[in-house]
């Protein structure tokens, strides 16, 4: 499953416009996720039970923050933990980043969405 230009881009935050907009079906339903530097928000549709689970398989951490899921991936503490800092300007830590994002990011939209 590979990830759109534009969605990769907002995610490694080399996009102008923060965050991105996107539009996702859901059955017959369609709903916005918002993509960011470092991060993803996702509305609450139902009641999660299993986010632990999801944590630990997609490498992430998912806090509920209003009325959204905010999805940020390990890699990101990682880096600010070895860097001080999180940098759209570093190619190493935005490849970081879009690796995370292929690999996992439709994945766990998918999961949080289902409800």
């Amino acid at each position: 499953m590979t990830a759109h230009k534009f969605v990769l881009d907002a995610f490694d935050g080399t996009l102008e416009t923060q965050p991105l907009e996107v539009v996702v079906r859901v059955g017959n339903l369609r709903k916005s996720i918002f993509v960011g530097f470092g991060e993803i928000r996702v509305p609450i549709l139902g009641i999660r039970q299993n986010l632990e689970e999801i944590e630990k398989k997609c490498k992430c951490k998912i806090r509920k923050v209003g009325s959204r899921y905010v999805v940020i991936p390990n890699v990101v503490g990682e880096i600010i933990k070895k860097d001080g800092f999180l940098c759209s300007v570093c190619d190493e830590h935005r490849r970081k980043l879009r690796d995370w994002m292929k690999e996992y990011g439709a994945f766990v939209v998918r999961k949080l969405l289902e409800g």
